[in-house]
């Protein structure tokens, strides 16, 4: 999915704020410490019934913001009640999880005032997204269409 239509995604949002987001789609938030052995922080699952984000828990507000909008955008982007989503997540695992990043990067810089002088880098990393996630995220939006 190209960086245009994901930003169309997250500009269609009717909130900037991702608890009432989350709230409004009846998405759940769960503390869940035993994701750590299965080394990851953060993950979304959906039936047709309920959707739930499991989390580690004490993580860093700006550092779970980043996560929530993450998985916020699997479920915008990615979710579909007719396929099995360990399929699709499996079999384009990276490409589906940079675009959750995409969403989750462009979902954070909404609201802020981006002029040429604005170091993006540093003001994604003060939003909460790791460094390694931002390098490969600014480099998206520096070859797409896209302005911030």
């Amino acid at each position: 999915m190209e960086v245009k239509k994901i930003k169309e995604v997250v500009d269609k949002l009717p909130s900037n704020n991702i608890y009432e987001l989350l709230y409004y789609d009846n998405i759940h938030i769960i503390d869940y410490p035993d994701l750590l052995k299965r080394k990851c922080e953060s993950m979304i699952i959906s039936n047709n019934k309920n959707t739930a984000i499991f989390m580690t828990p004490d993580l860093l507000e700006e550092y779970k913001q980043f996560l929530l909008w993450h998985e916020y955008g699997h479920y915008k982007l990615h979710y579909d009640p007719n396929m099995k989503s360990s399929f699709y997540l499996s079999r384009f695992k990276w490409k589906s999880e940079h675009e959750a990043n995409v969403f989750a990067a462009l979902a954070l810089l909404k609201d802020e005032f981006i002029s040429e002088d604005t170091n993006v880098i540093d003001l994604m990393v003060h939003k909460g997204i790791p460094k390694q996630i931002v390098y490969k995220v600014y480099d998206t939006f520096a070859t797409s269409e896209v302005t911030l």
